[in-house]
């Protein structure tokens, strides 16, 4: 198994919050075919497998291909951009608050391309 080391910090925070449950996909087949024949990482290929073998309402995938070999299989879809959209549509973030977190997404380095994060900013409540 690989792990991308550039955010480590990140995943130890993440391991670490009682809102997240660890699973496992039932078809360690199915991954490994899907990452051959993909190209995606081990992770984005668990979350498609996962999400696909449990009939998950809603897939969270930033990563362009994996979001369209989701959306080819017919699953329901967001990204970051989307969960922070719906956090600031349900009051659970603020416009400042919002602001922050496109910021740090920018600061990060992460594949959010500047036309959806300005998009984004430009329609907060």
């Amino acid at each position: 198994m690989t792990s991308n080391q550039d955010f480590q910090d990140e995943a130890e925070q993440v391991k670490s919050c009682d809102f997240f449950k660890k699973v496992s996909v039932s078809n360690n087949n199915a991954v490994g075919m899907l990452m051959r024949i993909t190209g995606l990482d081990l992770g984005e290929s668990e979350a498609i497998v996962y999400s696909d073998e449990n009939k998950s309402d809603l897939l969270i995938v930033d990563e362009v291909r994996a979001r369209h070999v989701a959306t080819t299989m017919k699953l329901r879809i967001t990204g970051t951009i989307g969960i922070l959209i719906a956090a600031n549509e349900n009051g659970l973030l603020n416009k400042e608050e919002a602001l922050a977190c496109a910021e740090i997404l920018r600061m990060s380095k992460r594949h959010i391309s500047e036309t959806l994060l300005n998009s984004f900013i430009e329609n907060l409540k």
